[in-house]
């Protein structure tokens, strides 16, 4: 109930901004929780889209996590699909005394739910939860992008920072995130 809760949850507003310094856009994301932050980040990437942006700064400096407002921020970006990482939930510590290979990982099938809901009940019964990405159909950004992250970059906004490295669509600027995903 309490995850079905967060999912829901509509708290304040401005955790994404857009702003532009000439043809550059910038989007200052502060928080990945809330339904108006997901609501935001689409309405920026719209707004860039409409714009033209050339080039796209997304700020995850002050970013202590939250929940799943990194969809939207990772799949305006990449053009194709992501497998951006796994979670090793408690039924894989207790039944393996190692970490997973890559052989173990393989044709796992990917968490698509993008809920606290659904990525609860999926560690809780799933050994390994692998997480994907897919792109967008609309209002994708195909320009260069840079990634702002510090020290208080955390959980999910390093999720996201990490995912946008890893899809090579990224450069990340700044110091050492907070470590907690």
């Amino acid at each position: 109930q309490m995850a079905a809760h967060v999912d829901s949850l509509r708290i304040g507003g401005g955790g994404a901004t857009l702003g532009w310094r000439g043809e550059t856009a910038i989007l200052t994301v502060t928080t990945m929780m809330g339904q108006y932050t997901i609501e935001e980040i689409n309405a920026a990437y719209a707004e860039i889209a409409t714009q033209g942006a050339d080039s796209l700064v997304i700020d995850l400096r002050e970013n202590g996590g939250g929940a799943f407002a990194v969809l939207p921020l990772v799949r305006h970006v990449i053009d194709e699909p992501l497998e951006a990482g796994i979670f090793v939930s408690q039924p894989w510590n207790a039944a393996h005394g190692r970490a997973p290979t890559a052989a173990d990982i393989a044709g796992t099938p990917s968490w698509e739910g993008w809920s606290l809901r659904s990525f609860w009940q999926a560690v809780q019964v799933n050994a390994l939860t692998p997480i994907r990405f897919d792109p967008v159909t609309e209002n994708g950004f195909d320009g260069p992008v840079y990634v702002l992250i510090s020290a208080t970059t955390a959980s999910a906004a390093e999720l996201a920072a990490d995912a946008l490295k890893a899809s090579g669509r990224a450069t990340l600027i700044g110091e050492v995130t907070a470590g907690q995903m």
